[in-house]
């Protein structure tokens, strides 16, 4: 797939940053016992409890998206962002946005506001705030048949713990 690249964007330098026709953000990627409010305890009920209780998968959450202009000078504006808000879903979990390295999945997504209470997707686009984020669970895969693989995911999810991994989107589209 193509999208356009505009003489706008030609002359503002931008064809190298468009040309793979993805954003990328990222995120702070937190275990789920580093829950962020207690209404966030939804998204957790909402997964399959098989999520939680196989020992052999690891639960996550993580803001993925948050309205507005980010740090990455990208900006997803309240419309866009509402009507893509469960579009993360079921996606792959990889390192480095490599399709190769695919460590896991996503299972949730949830609208929640700046202070952590989660808005239900039925509310009316004109009473959900312009400032919210999208709050996603997802699991990696623990046990791995390949020894460097299992290495690998054993040394991430330590990472992880200790803080020192966040979480990047690719926002895939067809055009502007």
């Amino acid at each position: 797939m193509s999208i356009p690249i505009y003489k706008n964007e030609i002359n503002d330098g931008l064809t190298n940053v468009l040309k793979n026709n993805s954003i990328v953000i990222s995120s702070k990627l937190v275990t789920t016992e580093k829950i962020y409010s207690k209404d966030l305890e939804k998204i957790i009920e909402a997964r399959s409890q098989a999520d939680l209780s196989n020992f052999d998968l690891h639960p996550l959450n993580t803001i993925l998206v948050t309205t507005g202009w980010n740090e990455n000078t990208d900006i997803f504006n309240k419309y866009e962002a509402w009507a893509a808000q469960k579009t993360p879903e079921d996606k792959p979990l990889n390192i480095g946005h490599d399709h190769t390295k695919i460590r896991g999945h996503m299972t949730a997504s949830c609208v929640i506001d700046k202070d952590g209470h989660v808005i239900s997707e039925n509310t009316p686009i004109d009473e959900v705030p312009d400032f919210f984020h999208i709050l996603t669970s997802a699991v990696i895969y623990k046990c791995w048949k390949d020894p460097e693989i299992q290495k690998e995911v054993d040394s991430l999810l330590a990472e992880i713990n200790n803080g020192e991994w966040c979480v990047s989107m690719e926002c895939l589209f067809r055009g502007f």
